[in-house]
């Protein structure tokens, strides 16, 4: 298919020109685009696939977003023939955003040793007091430690929470006094159609002992939402 169009750089008020034209393939986000990307990269995700699960393992693949599952011994060493295979359609392997994780008790100086042949770095974030707290996520979901998963889930919590009181001071129909401006409204649609769902994903596919702190984090500020909807006073 060729297409010839505007590229663009950046973001609202911000986009340029880009530096380089567009003379074939979709645009990302056409509907089209996604089948085709499928298509194109089923080959290569089926042969590794097939030769993971001779080995005892196996490949789960979302659009872009691929998993490699199997002991150190068998999932790093495909990683080559995984980029390889993709070279052979034109694909590039991007290293930047692969991460791995393995439970601690079967951390082992093999493990290591094949994952720096790899060059792929473990996935972690920073706990208390600057310890590494190990795993990653898997279609947006935490996965790695009971520790990783509840920290991670309390800084995403928080950050849904601050873009939520973020859009209600914005739309706070006590502080727009200009009547022609429909912030009550406005505000209330975005509550029943849209921000009390921010953390439905989540909840959904995470064991409730660890989503019981976000939800209580969410429904707080959704009360606070619903307050300013109401013009009903919050001491928070």
């Amino acid at each position: 298919m060729m297409i010839s169009g505007f590229i663009g750089l950046g973001y609202g008020p911000f986009m340029k020109a880009a530096t380089y034209q567009m003379d074939e393939g979709v645009k990302q986000g056409d509907m089209e685009a996604m089948p085709n990307f499928c298509i194109g990269i089923n080959q290569a995700n089926k042969s590794t696939h097939d030769s993971l699960k001779e080995k005892g393992g196996v490949v789960l693949s979302g659009a872009d977003d691929t998993y490699t599952l199997g002991p150190p011994q068998i999932a790093f060493p495909e990683v080559k023939l995984y980029e390889e295979r993709l070279a052979s359609i034109g694909l590039q392997l991007n290293y930047s955003k692969m991460k791995c994780y393995i439970k601690e008790s079967k951390k082992s100086e093999m493990y290591h040793e094949l994952r720096e042949a790899a060059n792929i770095p473990e996935g972690f974030i920073e706990g208390e007091y600057g310890t590494r707290l190990f795993g990653l996520r898997a279609y947006g979901v935490p996965i790695g430690s009971e520790l990783f998963v509840t920290e991670w889930l309390k800084t995403k919590g928080e950050r849904i929470r601050s873009n939520l009181l973020e859009i209600g001071n914005l739309l706070d129909p006590t502080r727009i006094a200009n009547r022609d401006i429909p912030s009550r409204q406005c505000l209330w649609l975005l509550v029943l159609n849209c921000l009390q769902f921010k953390g439905n994903y989540f909840v959904k596919n995470i064991p409730p002992q660890f989503t019981e702190e976000l939800c209580t984090t969410l429904d707080s500020a959704i009360d606070k939402l619903m307050g300013q909807c109401f013009c009903l006073k919050s001491d928070e």
